[in-house]
């Protein structure tokens, strides 16, 4: 089970969200390189970097991301308002490991192919952002149209290998995954599932990876100290 480190940054601050909303964000008090660091110290499989600022269409935390980019021994995937191909690979140029794209991937499939083809199959991630069964986009404030199942088959057909799926309704809020979406999602998709939102525990992560999840996003947990960036038995991912 990989086991990413998220680090949402906005105002170059570490921050959380509340279901997607940007206007109570907790606060980390710690900045970008310092929390990476410390979760790659602590055995984090890689690290989970979103700019929220950029997400929202209001500035840009590109510097202080760079900074990570230079500095992380371990794999970084990055996203947060990648709307264009030529934004995309110049993160990839900047030492990114993975591209995570949201809306670009709903709203233009011929832009996500050419990704996919330029970058490598390995190298372009969309997340599956999603409410009440529906897909959000626009740094989730809009979209409703298409179905999560939908929309795993429509990246799969385009070559995608890895779904970052998150239930933003629970995300940040500690109240659990939505494990029914999750087991059905398993059923019909192959590719890679990385899930996000509402983990709280441990049993969360073992249960995610009974129904076959791959990998988790870890955020408010491992600031508030309630799961680990190791597993359970400190093997590490």
């Amino acid at each position: 089970m990989q086991r990413w480190a998220a680090i949402d940054v906005m105002g170059g601050r570490v921050v959380s969200l509340l279901k997607g909303s940007a206007s109570s964000p907790t606060d980390w008090r710690t900045n970008p390189l310092d929390a990476a660091r410390r979760w790659e110290q602590e055995g984090a499989y890689g690290l989970h970097i979103v700019d929220l600022d950029r997400a929202f269409g209001l500035s840009s935390n590109e510097k202080v991301i760079h900074e990570v980019l230079k500095s992380a021994g371990i794999p970084v995937q990055v996203g947060g308002g990648i709307r264009t191909v030529a934004e995309g690979l110049k993160l990839l140029a900047m030492g990114a490991n993975r591209l995570v794209v949201g809306t670009l991937a709903y709203s233009s499939p011929p832009a996500l192919r050419e990704l996919v083809e330029t970058a490598g199959t390995d190298s372009v991630v969309v997340a599956a952002d999603y409410k009440q069964g529906k897909i959000l986009t626009h740094g989730w404030t809009s979209g409703g149209s298409m179905d999560l199942l939908a929309a795993a088959k429509h990246t799969e057909d385009l070559g995608v290998r890895t779904l970052l799926v998150t239930a933003v309704e629970r995300d940040g809020t500690a109240t659990g995954p939505d494990f029914d979406t999750y087991g059905k999602l398993r059923k019909e998709t192959k590719q890679t599932i990385l899930a996000s939102g509402g983990i709280r525990s441990e049993k969360d992560i073992e249960d995610l990876a009974r129904l076959g999840v791959d990998g988790v996003i870890l955020g408010r947990g491992i600031y508030a100290g309630s799961v680990s960036v190791t597993d359970a038995i400190g093997r590490g991912p």
